[in-house]
């Protein structure tokens, strides 16, 4: 059996899509599972001051704290994460930082289950706020 060669605009297509694949596989074997941290790990009082400040915000909302979660980053220093969740049980999220040209920026990322097994996603931070994405961005997961 012999396969003629795609034509050069679906390769080229291909060849962004094997760079993400790729991408995914080379992630998926460098992965470290995240751990639990204690509040006086010095990882977490590095971020503490701002994870409180932002959980004093949440809190009168309803959320609160589930803990921080810690990864280890390839240079060997740990990213750390503040999960929190909706005293309804609908909606969850975590805080963390991201790296920006202008340094370190808190992030929030929430979670709110809409019906069914769908979620939708909330984003505050990073490169701008979006308290509703579209329907197109919509996960559906299965449960």
């Amino acid at each position: 059996m012999t396969f003629n060669s795609p034509p050069p605009e679906v390769e080229e297509e291909l060849a962004a899509l094997r760079k993400a694949v790729n991408g995914l596989r080379a992630g998926a074997a460098d992965h470290r599972r995240p751990q639990a941290l204690e509040p006086s790990d010095p990882a977490v009082l590095a971020v503490a001051k701002d994870y409180d400040q932002a959980m004093q915000e949440l809190t009168p909302l309803g959320f609160s704290s589930l803990g921080d979660v810690g990864e280890q980053r390839k240079d060997g220093s740990i990213a750390v994460s503040r999960w929190f969740g909706h005293s309804d049980g609908s909606i969850s999220g975590w805080l963390g930082f991201i790296t920006t040209k202008r340094g370190p920026r808190l992030l929030a990322f929430l979670v709110t289950e809409a019906s069914g097994p769908i979620y939708c996603t909330s984003l505050r931070g990073g490169t701008g706020l979006s308290l509703a994405r579209p329907p197109m961005s919509v996960m559906q997961t299965t449960r």
